[in-house]
């Protein structure tokens, strides 16, 4: 052991700058594929949060004229108008509308569904196994789970909720639970069509406080109609009405139409957009890099070849050279990377509006992956030079 750490040594004193630089540009790789991966792993779970099973089957409607009333009153008048036409077309079983709220004071958005659309959506609770239900009562109400240091189920929480204007409405909910921290919801205020992507109305981990309850019977009144929204879902009889849907909206010139699936390939096309440039980059970088390992290694040997030999005279073995190689290579490679994929994981949540994390599965795969690599692009070198016995090496040295 000794001997492999003297040898490092003196290879690390002759060669140490062109090492720094493999070791950065490696920290580089790490850190891109590491954030770029995450982005694309949180976009895909972000998917598989809101187009579940039991949302597949639905389509996605977004008014273009309701929206743009300046007053409440005739905002409120156009969605009841809307409602009727939606509810007319043929081949339609249901619309379903969220009424979103704010109570500005608090920083807390309430988002409530309809009972009937509750259990499509996919709304776990801090509780393993349990989601959002409606058998809470009418008024019961699912908080952030960062509001769990504040109140604790069956407690009582008042919301004056803005109706716009100036007004406020205060209600009064009972505390049912606390969502979990990965809950993704529908922002149907901001819409969205097959023109854009289903970003523009899902949200996870948004930084106001969020709360769930059912609209029903809570907000049925008729003074919520302006603030229900003018995006549905809307559950066809049959999956080929949709098509016809899509026409008839164009025709009717209420809005937009978008199956599921036509949202779910719009995402996939904005997660490929942000991230396979990204993974290009690193995967050129990657194959730089193998070949400055190759090079340097080759250039190291041919260079240092008298340094190799007047060692092998002092009674140094190939399997001292190898583990000196390997060990100058792959710790500093291992940590360099690990630093790298950690900072790249971090540097994702925060783009991504998480909670800050070093170290997941990802970062250790993404380091581990990555010295493997070198790894492969160094043993070949290494392996030829320790095959050479010493009258060959003594030939090559001359």
């Amino acid at each position: 052991m000794r001997k492999a750490s003297y040898v490092s040594r003196v290879l690390l004193s002759t060669f140490g700058t062109k090492l720094i630089l493999l070791w950065l540009i490696t920290l580089l790789i790490s850190f891109g594929l590491s954030m770029s991966i995450g982005i694309a792993h949180d976009q895909f779970v972000t998917q598989s949060y809101y187009l579940n099973d039991d949302m597949s089957d639905l389509a996605f409607f977004v008014d273009t004229t309701a929206a743009y009333y300046p007053d409440a009153q005739g905002r409120a008048n156009a969605i009841r108008k809307l409602q009727d036409i939606l509810t007319s077309w043929p081949g339609m079983q249901a619309v379903y509308a969220q009424t979103t709220l704010e109570d500005i004071d608090q920083g807390i958005v309430c988002y409530a569904y309809p009972s009937a659309l509750l259990p499509r959506l996919h709304l776990p609770t801090a509780q393993h196994g349990i989601e959002v239900g409606v058998g809470g009562g009418e008024r019961a109400v699912w908080l952030d789970n960062r509001l769990a240091g504040q109140y604790r189920p069956g407690d009582e929480i008042c919301l004056d909720l803005d109706m716009g204007d100036g007004h406020t409405s205060r209600q009064t909910f009972t505390v049912a639970g606390f969502l979990n921290d990965e809950n993704v919801h529908y922002d149907f205020d901001t819409g969205s069509s097959a023109e854009t992507f289903s970003a523009d109305f899902v949200v996870r981990n948004p930084s106001s406080y969020i709360c769930v309850t059912v609209s029903d019977r809570v907000f049925s009144d008729s003074a919520f109609d302006g603030l229900r929204s003018s995006a549905k879902f809307l559950l066809p009889e049959d999956g080929d009405c949709i098509a016809a849907w899509k026409e008839r909206a164009r025709q009717q010139g209420v809005g937009t139409v978008s199956s599921m699936a036509d949202i779910l390939q719009n995402d996939r096309k904005n997660t490929s957009l942000m991230t396979t440039p990204v993974l290009i980059l690193c995967i050129i970088m990657m194959v730089l890099a193998l070949v400055g390992l190759i090079g340097t290694q080759m250039q190291l040997m041919n260079q240092y070849k008298q340094v190799a030999f007047s060692l092998v005279m002092s009674g140094m073995q190939w399997r001292t050279w190898k583990t000196a190689w390997l060990t100058i290579f792959c710790i500093p490679l291992f940590i360099a990377s690990a630093i790298g994929a950690s900072l790249g994981n971090a540097w994702e949540l925060i783009v991504m509006l998480q909670a800050i994390r070093f170290v997941s599965p990802l970062t250790a795969a993404v380091s581990i992956v990555t010295v493997l690599l070198s790894v492969l692009g160094i043993l070949p070198n290494i392996s030829r030079w320790s095959r050479i016995d010493i009258n060959e090496f003594r030939r090559l040295s001359e």
